[in-house]
């Protein structure tokens, strides 16, 4: 599954999903940030986990809602050592600036060997990282379909 800027991607399973965050890391190698914005059950935290599954995360991924933050390490695949996870689901836009957890992750984000993937992405405002890519998900046409652009 390949990725093009600007063209919305029809994603119709959780291996699709799996298959276009593998298909991302391989672009972005080295590090980076991903913010990620959609609705809720737009496959934000699945597209997380293939993310983790392509740079070879063992432990089991899931949504860091209450935890806000998580971290994972890699196995150096793609040049990424550390996948961070943040979900900013629970937070009001006034509130994210001021928890110091993502105050201090956003200053590690962009890092070299370091993959920085913020859902909820829309809640930073003017916080978010220079450099950053979005990623926009919505809910397709047919159940259980998802719209994906990398913008």
């Amino acid at each position: 599954m390949g990725v093009e800027r600007g063209k919305e991607l029809v994603i119709k399973s959780v291996g699709d999903m799996h298959a276009f965050a593998a298909s991302v890391v391989s672009v972005f190698s080295g590090g980076g940030v991903l913010l990620l914005s959609g609705d809720l059950g737009t496959g934000k935290t699945t597209f997380v986990q293939g993310l983790a599954r392509a740079l070879g995360v063992k432990e089991d991924v899931s949504s860091p809602t209450f935890t806000i933050i998580s971290e994972y390490g890699c196995d150096g695949r793609y040049g990424i050592d550390i996948l961070v996870h943040i979900d900013l689901y629970r937070l009001d836009g006034d509130e994210v600036g001021k928890e110091g957890a993502v105050r201090e992750a956003l200053k590690l984000a962009g890092e070299e060997k370091r993959l920085t993937a913020i859902e909820w992405a829309e809640k930073l405002g003017d916080l978010q990282p220079v450099g950053a890519e979005n990623i926009s998900f919505a809910h397709g046409s047919q159940p259980g379909d998802r719209v994906v652009i990398l913008k």
